[in-house]
């Protein structure tokens, strides 16, 4: 799997308005900077909920796959099981949404 670093660089991008919000305003003292700095975190808390969970589904800035380039999507527990009788080695985390293989 190739992953990308992109879903990195948005956590990072989001989050520097509210680094700037911080430094700049007298959040501790309260009233409308504090106010201010609420809607900005959980906005931000949304946004990278919402960036994360389209990550996870290969729609955003997707993970891609090594044989085919096509996006990875990320497993639920017990969407892949292993044939009968034996035990998997580990959980897998990643699966190609083309070619179905699995890292």
């Amino acid at each position: 799997m190739k992953r990308n670093p992109g879903i990195w660089f948005l956590t990072v991008v989001a989050l520097l308005p509210l680094l700037w919000v911080a430094l700049t305003m007298p959040v501790a003292a309260g009233g409308r900077a504090m106010v201010l700095f609420a809607g900005a975190l959980v906005t931000d808390a949304v946004l990278l909920h919402l960036a994360w969970r389209a990550h996870r589904a290969g729609a955003l800035t997707p993970n891609r796959c090594r044989t085919c380039d096509h996006p990875m999507v990320h497993t639920r527990p017990g969407e892949i099981r292993p044939p009968d009788g034996t035990q998997p080695a580990r959980a897998i985390a990643w699966r190609c949404r083309h070619c179905g293989r699995l890292a």
